[in-house]
């Protein structure tokens, strides 16, 4: 009994101390994940646009199966001795990623285009409404066309 009293009386242990115990498991997770981190941007083996170190434009070939021609890439100094061998793979993650981004854009640029129709709809005032529908049925959906061109 004395001594649950004695532990009662010191209050609960020092948060900082039980965070130096724990630093060393800390730590490591902290450098798996740095790790992990650095080995995956060393091995993308291409960029959609040039920056850094990926300054050399190249293009998807015709003739390939399943890659469309003539998609614009960049990749670095090394990559013909790095991904030489894997050339298809890296046209098909090209192809891929290019896909993905028009997408992704087409999917913003109808978003944006739908909140001037909304707040279009809103406008008490007809000349406002009709201008801001004309806008909306004017907007920018140039990813759009270019996903239509190349995917379907």
């Amino acid at each position: 009994q004395q001594q649950q009293q004695q532990q009662q009386q010191q209050g609960p242990e020092n948060p900082l101390a039980a965070l130096m115990q724990m630093a060393p498991l800390l730590l490591l997770f902290l450098m798996t994940f740095l790790n992990s981190l650095g080995g995956n941007v060393a091995s993308i083996p291409f960029s959609l646009q040039p920056h850094g170190s990926y300054t050399i434009p190249l293009e998807t070939r015709p003739g390939v199966r399943g890659i469309r021609p003539g998609i614009k890439f960049f990749v670095q100094e090394d990559f013909r001795r790095r991904y030489g061998r894997d050339l298809r793979s890296v046209e098909a993650q090209v192809q891929q990623g290019f896909h993905d981004e028009l997408h992704g854009e087409c999917l913003h640029q109808r978003q944006q285009q739908r909140r001037v129709q909304f707040r279009a709809r809103s406008q008490r005032r007809a000349v406002d409404r009709d201008a801001m529908l004309e806008q909306a049925a004017n907007f920018d959906l140039s990813a759009c066309q270019e996903y239509q061109r190349w995917f379907q």
